[in-house]
């Protein structure tokens, strides 16, 4: 093994990654944190998705370490996906891994019990190409995602805006109020309602509150700002959430 490999595999077993980025190595550790930038259809492109099948990946874990107890000899910690084989009766498909660095059994066990979950709950992997306003994101960061191939809406730039009304770049269908929620360049955002109709793509869209009535901007989005809508629905607006793995310039 190398020693990058080595390096990864003891900070694997912190629930952390290891990256190389602005020519210094750094590191991420795997904790929830909140979305810290939205694409949508006014900032990527290339959208790709890729689904990992339930049953390819692995359901059972078994990490090999070194036992403090023993006098350091190698020993080794498994984890099952009870729901995968004890409920449905599925074939045991096991992923052997190093848990390097680890010396209790405790910790080697959290460790396989954390990959076993992710083999669980991770089935899709997101590809996208965006510009250099995401040239700030690095492995790790959370971020949302919004767009027709997700099955959450519809999203893109905002033309222009009057103090009651806005431009979008996308032409709108809407069979009821829906709900429009901009974030502007100060990475604030301000939620509207757009009322019932068709709107051409550049035409000048009307903005209201929940109730209908017309209503006014708290601050005018500027040109280039991001917006996203539901589907014709007044419920709020959930774009999916993703945590980026690797960035390639």
């Amino acid at each position: 093994q190398s020693g990058w490999d080595v390096a990864r595999e003891i900070v694997r077993a912190a629930f952390a990654r290891m990256y190389y980025a602005g020519g210094r190595v750094r590191i991420w550790t795997d904790q929830a944190s909140s979305p810290v930038f939205m694409f949508n259809h006014g900032n990527m492109r290339d959208f790709r998705v890729s689904y990992l099948g339930a049953r390819t990946r692995p359901n059972a874990v078994e990490g090999e370490y070194v036992n403090a107890e023993t006098d350091y000899e190698a020993d080794y910690a498994t984890k099952i996906n009870d729901a995968d084989v004890l409920a449905s009766a599925e074939a045991i498909r096991k992923e052997s891994v190093s848990a390097l660095g680890v010396t209790r059994a405790a910790q080697a066990y959290r460790l396989a019990q954390r990959l076993v979950n992710v083999n669980r709950y991770v089935g899709r992997r997101f590809e996208w190409t965006s510009g250099p306003e995401a040239m700030h994101l690095e492995p790790g960061d959370v971020v949302y995602l919004h767009g027709t191939p997700l099955g959450v809406g519809l999203g893109g730039r905002v033309l222009e805006s009057t103090s009651s009304a806005v431009r979008l770049d996308r032409t709108l269908t809407l069979s009821a109020r829906a709900r429009l929620v901009v974030t502007k360049q100060d990475d604030t955002t301000e939620t509207v309602y757009v009322a019932v109709g068709r709107y051409a793509r550049n035409s000048l869209v009307s903005i209201v509150d929940s109730g209908g009535t017309p209503t006014t901007w708290t601050g005018n989005p500027a040109a280039g700002s991001k917006w996203i809508i539901a589907s014709p629905s007044s419920q709020a607006v959930t774009p999916v959430q993703a945590r980026i793995e690797s960035v390639a310039m």
